[in-house]
């Protein structure tokens, strides 16, 4: 026989995790503002004047010149006549950083970690001249050398290369994370 006031108590904790759930629910499928910060497409006509852009193509410029805190504004501009839509993770576009070897090759220099929960894979989409301005990572220490951000799961975008430092430590972790595992060659 089932004590009564350890039913009430279970029940009353179901409530709660219940409407807790429903709460986080309804928060995450209502709110607007539930993108990422940096997906909200611009017309191409508010580009800063530095970013360069190739007209009928999509690009991804670096904003290396004006870099600070550990980050880099990366511009993804579609100047093409048809929308495009991107895949994402968490508001990431799998957009990393790599560095140039001596060989002239290049390597990938920042990891990835593929979520478990479906609800973090989405899509960004751009319409036809229009831009977003995303954060991408730019170490002040480190190796230095020739860096440049490319995409990894959707169009072969890769941006324009610039100084920069790698983490010799995030290198080694890139090489053998999730991502690699899908891009062996």
């Amino acid at each position: 026989m089932v004590n009564s006031r350890l039913l009430k108590r279970l029940l009353s904790l179901v409530a709660i995790v219940m409407f807790a759930l429903v709460v986080v629910w309804v928060t995450y499928l209502s709110a607007d503002d539930n993108e990422p910060e940096g997906t909200h497409p611009k017309p191409v006509s508010a580009l800063p004047r530095q970013v360069t852009a190739g007209d009928g193509t999509v690009s991804l410029f670096a904003d290396y010149a004006h870099a600070k805190d550990d980050q880099i504004t990366l511009y993804l501009v579609n100047k093409t006549k048809s929308a495009m839509s991107f895949p994402a993770q968490d508001g990431d576009l799998y957009i990393k950083l790599e560095r140039q070897l001596p060989d002239r090759d290049w390597e990938r220099a920042q990891t990835h970690a593929y979520s478990w929960c479906g609800n973090s894979y989405h899509s960004v989409d751009l319409k036809p001249n229009e831009f977003i301005a995303l954060k991408g990572i730019y170490k002040k220490t480190g190796k230095a050398g020739v860096v440049r951000y490319r995409s990894f799961e959707n169009l072969s975008l890769i941006s324009n290369s610039g100084q920069g430092f790698v983490d010799e430590a995030q290198v080694l972790a890139a090489r053998v994370d999730d991502m690699s595992k899908r891009h062996v060659p």
